[in-house]
């Protein structure tokens, strides 16, 4: 009753409202922990968001709530060490916000408490939500490597350098068809799923034309063993109709530039043809960044660590 009638005395009719408060003054230093502001207004994000942005910082904290930035430029945030560091930390969550902290928090719950996580990663386009999503699967994959044996590794001598090198390698390999293990052909599905369902837009150059649901398995000690991804609301009508500044699915341009005579042969292209020659394939110009050859080749990869033949 007390508390009730301590909130009708500030809240109620007869009360008077409070001042007006000017704008948030900018904060000395960006801060990555959102609940230690004293104001938490759009003014005060927005701007504690651009002092991060300017300081090369894109993660930040509001309770389990993660906040990414995209900075539309590469950072050294997805490396090795940076993996290693979190998935041998007691407490995740004592780190610094990072996509991978969020992984190894659903992880360790998932252990602890016996029950499923889920991780919903939302933003609208350009916001990075396939990057993120990527990086999740990439250090949930890295769980097929006990936590003692990382540990033992980074407290080694040499470091933990190598220990994970296949999670953060995108080079074709000569690995045997269909020999691939579990953690490598989840992360190579990443490949395909790009090629064959992203498209450049107005304002994103590997935009996400469809939406997925990836569920992944663990067993009772934490590793990964079952992977299955669901994929829905697919734009078909990219196939034949996009805006002048944007660009059909990646795979079409891809076979274009990279597909070998053979490959040609099967799928009856003339070994000149590009992707100018096709109505719906236009315009084809590459932006900064862009190879078609070389997506080719990541593709052709990603479907024989699969054991997709052609």
């Amino acid at each position: 009753p007390t508390s009730n009638n301590a909130l009708g005395a500030t809240c109620g009719p007869t009360s008077r409202r409070p001042p007006a408060r000017g704008p948030a003054a900018p904060p000395a230093m960006a801060t990555r922990d959102l609940t230690t502001m004293s104001v938490l207004d759009e003014s005060a994000l927005t701007t504690n968001m651009r002092a991060m942005l300017d300081d090369g910082v894109i993660y930040a904290r509001s309770g389990q709530l993660l906040i990414s930035l995209n900075p539309f430029r590469p950072l050294a945030l997805y490396n090795e060490e940076t993996l290693l560091e979190y998935r041998t930390a007691p407490n995740p969550a004592s780190l610094q916000p990072h996509i991978y902290g969020v992984a190894a928090e659903a992880h360790a719950r998932l252990i602890d408490r016996g029950r499923s996580q889920t991780i919903i990663i939302s933003g609208e386009s350009g916001t990075g939500k396939t990057e993120n999503a990527k990086y999740v699967m990439q250090y949930l994959a890295s769980t097929v490597i006990p936590k003692d044996a990382a540990q033992a590794a980074q407290a080694s001598e040499g470091g933990a350098l190598g220990l994970l090198s296949s999670f953060f390698s995108s080079k074709p390999s000569n690995v045997a068809s269909g020999s691939t293990s579990l953690h490598e052909r989840l992360l190579r599905s990443n490949p395909l799923l790009e090629a064959f369902g992203c498209a450049r837009t107005a304002h994103n150059a590997n935009s996400s034309r469809y939406g997925k649901f990836i569920e992944l398995r663990f067993g009772r000690t934490g590793k990964l063993s079952e992977c299955r991804l669901t994929t829905y609301l697919l734009e078909k009508s990219r196939v034949v109709s996009h805006g002048s500044a944007e660009r059909s699915y990646t795979a079409l341009y891809a076979l274009c530039a990279g597909a070998s005579r053979a490959e040609r042969s099967t799928l009856s292209l003339a070994p000149s043809s590009a992707a100018e020659a096709f109505v719906y394939l236009q315009p084809c110009a590459l932006r900064a960044g862009e190879d078609d050859s070389a997506t080719m080749a990541t593709v052709r990869d990603a479907f024989e660590r699969l054991g997709v033949g052609a």
